[in-house]
């Protein structure tokens, strides 16, 4: 109370008033308000089976590449790219189809040269064969000597040699003008034309014409370090597992801009060393492409399969949360009050967490609600029970803009593997 006003009422109002006055100013505060414990949901974690993966980075390439060359010289005659041909650089063409066409005529006169030397050479044969015929009867008749007979028997033998060179000499001649031909070797994309018409090709050897990739299957490769292959042989032992050899581990592949790992295939090799420089080991998978989406030389992304599947509790990936000690979860109690649990993940499932440690089947979980809950509180839990995760595809991890060899992508709370179906 002022003090002005009391010594205006000094003398009118009993002292002992005054006082009772005074200290009831004094004792009067504001009130503070008790709050009411925060509402959470919570569910106890589902229990389904689990397959973990890894996720290595890749490259695409074909499984083969052919250079197109002259095998014989020659002049470029034609070659068969342009729009009455009906073919392009850059075209899918089938294996045998006509691409280049080198000047027939050297090539074809050969032939004929070598034509005409097989009827000389069958004429001689028929006169030796008919000498040799007559000098058996003299020998008969004994009108010749028998080294006379053998001279007549040797030069019968002469010719047939000399017919077996001359057909020798055809079948060159006629597989020389069929390499004026050049045609496709195998069933591929066609690359750039790197000779075109009038230019004098293959004097100093196979002259490269242009190259055909082949496009379905296709080879995808990726490193994987050497620790993940030594685990991995353990359990091959251990549990039987399917070595990388067989062509039956199965694959999953994403290419730049592609949702989830759309394309299968599966491993069918691997190398016979480890990298001493970059400690990790080449494996290749194939896939099929049988519309050629796939292109050698692109980047890629693999999703490998880390063993079977496995049983764990999963709890939505929302419930998840990170400190400076790594991932944990709020667990509420029987009292109702909130318990700090850090948890060890084990993949993903959909878009649910895969937990290997930290809780139990019958934990409540904490799975919204989460920023008003604290350790240690009391919280009004609302119960419900999660649905099964839907697996869906999630998008690939963004490609790299150089390859490090036997990078793992983190493409989940858990460094070293990732989840799905």
């Amino acid at each position: 109370m002022p003090i002005p006003l009391i010594r205006r009422l000094s003398g009118v109002v009993p002292p002992m008033l005054i006082l009772a006055l005074v200290l009831g100013c004094e004792d009067r505060k504001p009130s503070r308000k008790t709050l009411p414990p925060p509402k959470v949901t919570v569910a106890k974690p589902l229990f389904e089976p689990v397959q973990n993966y890894s996720i290595y980075n890749g490259y695409l390439e074909a499984v083969q590449k052919v250079e197109v060359v002259a095998r014989v010289p020659g002049v470029i005659q034609k070659v068969y790219f342009d729009e009455n041909d009906r073919l392009t650089e850059g075209d899918i063409v089938q294996k045998g189809t006509l691409l280049f066409e080198l000047d027939p005529r050297e090539y074809l006169s050969r032939l004929n040269k070598a034509r005409a030397d097989l009827k000389r050479a069958n004429s001689q044969l028929s006169r030796t064969q008919r000498e040799r015929e007559r000098g058996e009867e003299l020998r008969r008749n004994n009108a010749i000597s028998e080294e006379e007979f053998n001279r007549l028997l040797a030069e019968e033998r002469a010719s047939l040699a000399f017919v077996d060179q001359a057909q020798a000499s055809v079948e060159l001649a006629e597989l020389e003008l069929s390499f004026t031909k050049i045609r496709a070797p195998i069933t591929g994309r066609v690359g750039e034309i790197v000779k075109t018409v009038e230019n004098l090709v293959g004097v100093n050897g196979p002259t490269v014409l242009t190259t055909i990739v082949s496009m379905d299957p296709i080879y995808v490769y990726f490193d994987v370090p050497e620790r993940r292959i030594i685990e991995y042989d353990r359990r091959v032992k251990a549990e039987g597992l399917p070595t990388e050899t067989q062509g039956v581990i199965p694959i999953a592949v994403a290419v730049e801009g592609e949702k989830g790992f759309p394309h299968s295939g599966a491993i069918d090799f691997r190398d016979i060393r480890v990298d001493s420089t970059t400690g990790t080991i080449r494996l290749r998978g194939r896939l099929p492409n049988p519309d050629g989406l796939l292109q050698p030389g692109m980047f890629a992304q693999v999703r490998v399969p880390l063993g079977k599947e496995e049983k764990r509790l999963l709890v939505p990936e929302s419930a998840l949360l990170t400190d400076q000690r790594g991932p944990y979860l709020y667990v509420v109690k029987d009292d109702a009050t909130v318990e700090y649990r850090p948890v060890k993940l084990a993949g993903r499932k959909g878009t649910y967490a895969a937990i290997a440690e930290g809780i139990q089947a019958d934990d409540w979980v904490i799975i919204n609600g989460l920023q008003r809950a604290r350790p240690r509180i009391t919280v009004v839990p609302r119960r419900t029970e999660l649905a099964s995760p839907k697996v869906e595809t999630t998008e690939a991890l963004p490609m790299p803009k150089a390859m490090v060899p036997g990078m793992e992508p983190r493409s989940s709370p858990n460094p070293q593997s990732a989840n799905g179906s």
